[in-house]
């Protein structure tokens, strides 16, 4: 079995694609297969992937019709023969010896996902290679569910991209078609299914920041593919019992959905009245699991409380005043 699978989605990046696939090519690590998935790109990416292969057995190229980065990595994932996955977005680019530090490391220590930090860079000249690597950290895949919901990690634990998968894993387990934010809607699959992550602080993966991206260009109705997987991943671990990364997950959905919540309502943007709606619900049956679990605060998080029960509005500012004016009394009474 050829120990790793690299996936590479190629659409319209003629401009960034030489340097990604020369950052797999330049790896200490040779014992790979990489497959580029052309996803019916208009531009001139189908030809700069066949040349590729021309110079390089290791190198397939599958030319299908556009579906989508979902699309394009399922069938990636379906032809490759690799015991490991890694992914790479065809606008991003990989330290040299990625493949070499994290397939030895995975082996050793027989576990099932490496994970590591990451850079992000807008320009060439901005990526420098760090020689050093410093230690890793081994986890268990339920704390790295948790740290999907910690800010000092930034995203690093949500994106496929940069991570060594062990194949198997992906049993069952399908990109959604149709969608962007992708990775959210299975990350936490894939991390549940896991006993042993390994975490590497140093960064190994270089993430091109492209405005002219999918995630560059961000509408509401984009987000609530954003909205829906989180829902998801509440529901799941709802059912799993799973009760510190749920609560997280809950508080997470309230504050990050809010101002978008408020825009959908203010119509702000011209979006598909009925996701919207079904997004508007999302939210008011979250406030009503985070009341269920105790794990709100009337003065920490009102703002969510007026946003999910609209009708409530003069209620709970009504509340609030009253609650205020009880706070001045005690304060008076214990001054006496």
């Amino acid at each position: 079995m050829i120990p790793v699978s690299i996936i590479v989605p190629v659409y319209n990046v003629e401009r960034y694609i030489c340097r990604c696939i020369d950052s797999i090519l330049n790896q200490t690590f040779v014992n790979y297969e990489l497959i580029l998935v052309e996803d019916g790109s208009p531009d001139n990416s189908a030809y700069i992937c066949d040349e590729y292969a021309k110079s390089d057995e290791r190198i397939s190229v599958i030319h299908k019709e556009n579906g989508g980065l979902s699309s394009a990595r399922n069938a990636g994932i379906d032809a490759a023969k690799g015991e490991y996955l890694f992914f790479v977005d065809g606008d991003d680019v990989i330290h040299p010896n990625t493949l070499n530090i994290f397939y030895n490391c995975i082996k050793k220590n027989n576990s099932e996902i490496v994970v590591s930090n990451f850079e992000r860079f807008q320009d060439d000249s901005e990526i420098v290679f760090n020689g050093t690597y410093g230690d890793f950290e081994m986890i268990s895949g339920i704390c790295a569910l948790e740290r999907i919901y910690d800010n000092r990690y930034d995203t690093r634990y949500i994106s496929v991209c940069g991570k060594l998968i062990k194949r198997t894993l992906f049993e069952g387990i399908k990109f959604p078609l149709g969608r962007i934010f992708e990775d959210e809607f299975i990350i936490h699959l894939l991390f549940y299914k896991s006993e042993r992550v390994l975490v590497f602080e140093s960064k190994f993966y270089y993430y091109y920041m492209n405005r002219e991206g999918i995630t560059g260009n961000l509408t509401l109705q984009k987000w609530f593919d954003e909205y829906d997987a989180q829902w998801a991943r509440i529901l799941f671990f709802k059912e799993r019992g799973l009760d510190i990364v749920y609560h997280k997950a809950l508080l997470t959905f309230l504050n990050s959905a809010q101002w978008h919540l408020k825009a959908f309502r203010d119509k702000t943007e011209n979006v598909d009245e009925m996701r919207g709606r079904n997004f508007e619900k999302q939210y008011e049956s979250v406030l009503r699991l985070a009341q269920k679990e105790n794990i709100l605060s009337f003065w920490e998080h009102y703002d969510y409380y007026v946003l999910g029960n609209p009708k409530k509005v003069w209620y709970y500012r009504i509340k609030r005043i009253v609650m205020n004016g009880i706070k001045r009394l005690e304060s008076i009474f214990r001054k006496l």
